[in-house]
């Protein structure tokens, strides 16, 4: 039902809220809008540094930009264990390093500059909500981006798409703004966002501005496509990334072969991370929920009729779309696929659901915001109720009374609202929204309590009291966890039984240490390996590592490795 305070009201009636007649009203709305602000980044710091580093990415960013901030590598020359290492543009290793220089080495600093962007993307959505729409309809634009999962996540993890989403974010807005303002500050901010892009990701960045100009062409803005030239602020962008690339491959020449294997070996299917064509359908579903689920919601009829007279009435949320279009069909149609890849689409989304079209009811009634509503309530118990019972055991599921209290509060007020017009909907969505930020702290807890158990900086710790080395050179049988580099500070090797251990010369041959597979460990200490099992000495130390607590022993070397 729609809401008769909105009926018959200018677009941009709640541009600017009437400000309240007293000064204790002020204070008091503006105390709200700090505690909205507050809310809104609470997911992206709460416990950020508390769990361990975890994945191959997060812990080679973080060997990297440790380098740079102790001086040990060189800033323009990324450099993994004395060994260039030139997959990624060098501007979130910076950002890292400068974190790492500022507050230490740790978790928490190598995952800052992402919940900053996070933060940057938030207040991005807003003032764009805000100069579009008014003040109510930018809050729920940050509201749904604050609780989006892929958002949280990517925004508190020290890799490189949440900075790719930051500055794609900025590219779309000030390509907005430079068309509705027609001032040349946002042309220049537009080209600077994707020069910040590039250096960020590459040529990943490039979506964003794609974007832009079919949306220009389409609704047949000629005149505004012309006005942020295209071509000379696309060369601009590019001067950045084609220095230091230039720079790079003078001083190493195999960097083009790298360069062409993270590109167009990973498009045509011979690189790293081969996926199906379908593999981002459901990603976007459940990733980019509650956006997701609210755009669903419409009837295929409804959504051709809005999207018509978004063409006609050249509309940015028909930018948007063509946002969301782009990335999909760019990712979908090369062959390496990572979920993080539809970071930049976070943003759109709120943005798109946030528009005028897509937060009121039609007098139909055809739109029901109910479905949504207990969707959305389902989805967040099943997932409060998985985390406390798996991860917290049953000891502790009486923490899950408060959620569901709150949960239950949230659906009547919202069923209330359904139907009746006025504060009541308000309230209600307001209840959900924070039912769903209460579930993303329980998400965050539970993170640290799965990461933390049976970690690998414990179990690091525990090698250097039994062996006395302070960077022990770990070899792995049985066993892979990519993040045990970033905690010994050295290379780690892991060795297959079923290959000849040629590649062990590559590696110090002093003070290795062996965390051992026991049945894996079989095979090495029978023929035709019994001589290299030799070397090493059981040490009195058993450690469990990986989510299940995966038992390996622990061997030191006694003696140097020598060659038949």
């Amino acid at each position: 039902m729609a809401d008769p305070s909105e009926a018959n009201t200018p677009d941009h009636a709640d541009a600017v809220p009437a400000p309240p007649h007293d000064g204790q009203g002020r204070l008091v709305c503006r105390l709200g809008w700090v505690a909205f602000a507050l809310l809104c980044v609470f997911p992206l710091f709460f416990s950020l540094g508390n769990h361990p580093i975890h994945g191959d990415s997060e812990a080679r960013y973080g060997v990297v930009a440790r380098g740079m901030a102790l001086g040990q590598t060189p800033l323009l020359v990324p450099t993994y264990f004395d060994q260039p290492h030139l997959t990624k543009p060098p501007l979130t290793y910076w950002l890292m390093a400068g974190s790492i220089r500022l507050l230490g080495d740790g978790e928490l600093a190598l995952r800052i500059p992402a919940a900053l962007s996070g933060v940057l993307t938030l207040a991005i959505v807003f003032g764009l909500g805000y100069r579009l729409h008014g003040a109510r309809r930018a809050a729920v634009a940050t509201a749904i981006l604050s609780v989006t999962p892929m958002f949280v996540v990517i925004s508190r993890m020290g890799i490189t798409d949440g900075l790719l989403g930051l500055f794609s974010t900025a590219a779309l807005a000030c390509g907005v703004l430079a068309v509705k303002d027609r001032r040349g500050y946002w042309v220049t901010g537009l080209w600077l966002a994707v020069a910040l892009g590039l250096l960020t990701k590459g040529p990943a960045a490039l979506l964003a501005p794609g974007a832009l100009m079919i949306w220009l062409l389409v609704t047949g803005q000629r005149e505004s496509l012309r006005r942020i030239r295209p071509v000379l602020g696309l060369l601009a962008a590019l001067l950045p990334l084609a220095g230091w690339a230039l720079l790079i491959a003078w001083q190493h020449p195999e960097a083009w072969a790298i360069w062409k294997y993270q590109t167009f070996d990973r498009a045509v299917g011979t690189g790293d991370h081969p996926e199906p064509w379908w593999f981002f359908f459901p990603v976007l579903l459940v990733g980019l929920l509650p956006a997701t689920a609210l755009l669903l919601a419409h009837r295929p009829a409804q959504l051709r009729v809005a999207l018509a007279e978004l063409r006609e009435s050249k509309s940015e949320v028909l930018l948007w779309l063509m946002m969301a279009g782009l990335t999909l069909l760019v990712f979908t149609l090369i062959s390496g696929k990572l979920m993080s890849y539809l970071m930049p689409l976070a943003a759109p989304l709120a943005w798109w659901v946030g528009g005028e079209k897509f937060i009121k009811e039609e007098k139909t009634k055809k739109y029901k915001y109910q479905y949504f509503v207990f969707f959305a309530l389902l989805v967040c118990l099943a997932l409060a109720f998985g985390m406390i019972w798996r991860d917290f055991g049953p000891a502790e599921a009486a923490y899950l009374w408060p959620l569901v209290l709150v949960l239950i509060v949230g659906a009547t007020l919202d069923w209330r609202g359904v139907w009746r017009s006025g504060s009541r909907k308000i309230t209600g969505s307001i209840a959900m929204w924070l039912a769903m930020l209460n579930v993303v702290a329980w998400a965050c807890i539970a993170e640290d309590r799965v990461y933390g158990r049976h970690s690998v900086p414990a179990a690091v710790a525990e090698v250097r009291a039994a062996t006395g080395l302070e960077h022990p050179q770990i070899l792995t049988v049985g066993f892979g966890d990519r993040s045990l580099p970033y905690y010994t500070q050295r290379p780690t090797r892991w060795i297959d039984p079923r290959v000849l251990p040629d590649a062990w010369e590559a590696m110090r041959k002093d003070d290795l240490i062996l965390l051992a597979d026991p049945e894996k460990w079989d095979i090495f200490d029978a023929d035709p390996y019994w001589d290299l099992s030799q070397r090493f000495e059981r040490v009195d130390l058993e450690v469990l590592l990986g989510y299940e607590g995966q038992r390996l022993r622990v061997y030191q070397t006694t003696q140097p490795y020598r060659q038949p």
